[in-house]
């Protein structure tokens, strides 16, 4: 579950590009409906007789999509120090689980929080060790 933190760092989560993109399709495909409707009456009022073996299909060759990822947050992954990894992790994960608390239903995000580090070559690290400060521990529901 990370909806909010989505939000937070793409500027919206899966399940609005999944809704959107459903509804914009839905309307590229009731404009083509409409369009060929008007066009085959616009021909039939205008006398123009067709072949009665004449069929066609017109089908969606591109997908619906949006520039999802235009206003994402400019956030320099790679070059994060560890320690500054690490608050970037606390800040997403109390965020994800603070607004639980507000939301609608029982949260699926909260409690005690537990961050470790896995380096190439030094292994998994649970926090806290005494170069690296893991404080912001969650919310209590």
């Amino acid at each position: 579950m990370a909806n909010y933190v989505e939000r937070l760092t793409r500027g919206v989560d899966a399940n609005v590009v999944y809704t959107a993109t459903r509804q914009i399709a839905e309307a590229l495909s009731a404009q083509r409906e409409a369009v060929l409707g008007e066009i085959s009456e616009a021909l039939a009022t205008a006398g123009v007789t067709l072949p009665p073996d004449l069929s066609f299909d017109v089908t969606e060759h591109i997908e619906p999509t949006l520039p999802w990822d235009a206003h994402q947050a400019d956030i320099d992954f790679g070059n994060l120090s560890t320690q500054y990894a690490v608050e970037l992790v606390e800040l997403l994960v109390n965020t994800q689980s603070g607004m639980q608390r507000f939301a609608r239903g029982i949260p699926t995000v909260g409690g005690r929080t537990h961050i470790g580090v896995l380096k190439r070559g030094e292994g998994f690290t649970p926090l806290n060790e005494p170069k690296l400060q893991h404080l912001h521990t969650g919310y209590s529901h």
